[in-house]
């Protein structure tokens, strides 16, 4: 077994892993690493914009764009939430 970083990937490199179900068959690219890089960048992002719609609400700056904020973080609280369902099976 090879030490891995961030579920198999090396940094700065693609790697390659075999997928069960055929020797030929392999596997390019950071998908553990990435995923849940990505997941990690989205669920700040969805922090701030609650942060920045509520603090535009309370304000009474601009409510339409606090509104359109607060919407931008649900949406992307639920993608985030779908994304991490375990898969069945």
């Amino acid at each position: 077994m090879v030490n891995r970083i961030c579920s198999g990937a090396r940094p700065g490199r693609a790697f390659a892993r075999r997928i069960a179900g055929g020797a030929n068959r392999i596997a390019i690219g950071y998908a553990g690493c990435m995923n849940e890089t990505i997941l990690s960048i989205a669920m700040i992002a969805a922090f701030v914009l609650l942060g920045g719609g509520a603090w535009l609400i309370a304000r009474k700056r601009d409510l339409k764009r606090g509104f359109l904020m607060l919407g931008a973080a649900v949406v992307l609280g639920v993608n985030i939430w779908v994304m991490t369902l375990p898969v069945p099976g």
